[in-house]
């Protein structure tokens, strides 16, 4: 009996972080302890072209819904539980060791050689933040594999 009441608590908790289809879509919150970082959301990573071209980056300014830059990916790459967002040959940016947690996306993001815990916003903050990125000029004339840095 105990036995098969650890065994349900087990798989209870294994269900909980598992790595059931992820969606990359949405705003996610950089941050290490204490520190909050800028927010960057991912765009149309379900409809992506051939390889992972044409998702859409938006970075903001820490604690504003003012745009940093803005990219097209020219490739994605990754595995269940990674996600590489590639400019060129160049890998701009990379989200790992991604998992559920309590139905929320956390992971870690690594720009360049600086690695920060992230955690996926709710839905109507990515899309009030995302409505920014649309509705900003510079963006929508960036082309596949380009970052374009504003202000």
């Amino acid at each position: 009996m105990k036995i098969a009441f650890l065994a349900l608590l087990l798989s209870g908790f294994f269900a909980a972080t598992s790595q059931a289809a992820i969606n990359y879509d949405g705003c996610y919150q950089l941050y290490m302890p204490s520190t909050m970082y800028p927010v960057f959301c991912l765009d149309g990573t379900n409809e992506e072209g051939i390889n992972g071209a044409g998702v859409r980056l938006v970075i903001f300014h820490t604690n504003t819904n003012m745009i940093s830059a803005c990219a097209i990916s020219s490739s994605l790459g990754g595995s269940a539980n990674s996600l590489e967002f590639m400019l060129g040959s160049r890998k701009e940016m990379i989200l790992s060791e991604v998992k559920l947690v309590n139905s929320r996306v956390e992971g870690f993001a690594t720009f360049g050689k600086t690695k920060l815990n992230f955690m996926k916003l709710d839905q109507s903050t990515s899309q009030r933040l995302l409505s920014n990125f649309y509705a900003e000029p510079k963006c929508k004339n960036v082309n596949m594999g380009e970052i374009v840095k504003l202000r």
